[in-house]
């Protein structure tokens, strides 16, 4: 499995170089991280959609990448590790938003209230599926 933590070692190696480009081999730069070539090259991919880098690929797996302002922005506000920390604050908050608001309704609204709070159980403790 692709983790948030591996994305942000990926990410910092190429944020880290002192240039605003860099190189890389898909199947020899993924051993490092202990991704298979497709895995590595699923990361890249993302990277490249989410505009953080753009690539230019040769034979051989051979990629060389232009890194964008955005990545360091990115990589400096927490990337990935942090996205995943704020989405998990988020919905803590809104279940805590919701028990609250089930405790405040008028009992003609319990039941909807009640809905709601168990949907906002169920994304709780879908948050353990993050970690």
């Amino acid at each position: 499995m692709i983790s948030s933590q591996t994305k942000d070692r990926i990410l910092s190696k190429f944020v880290s170089v002192s240039t605003m480009r860099c190189a890389t081999n898909i199947k020899t730069d993924c051993k490092a991280h202990d991704l298979t070539s497709a895995e590595y090259s699923a990361i890249i991919d993302q990277f490249e959609k989410m505009g953080l880098i753009e690539c230019s690929r040769y034979l051989g797996g051979n990629i060389m990448i232009c890194i964008s302002v955005d990545a360091h922005d990115f990589y400096s506000r927490g990337g990935f590790v942090g996205q995943e920390m704020l989405l998990k604050a988020n919905i803590e908050k809104l279940g805590l938003e919701l028990d609250k608001l089930a405790k405040d309704l008028a009992p003609e609204h319990l039941a909807t209230a009640q809905k709601i709070a168990t949907i906002g159980s169920a994304i709780m403790s879908a948050i353990g599926y993050f970690h």
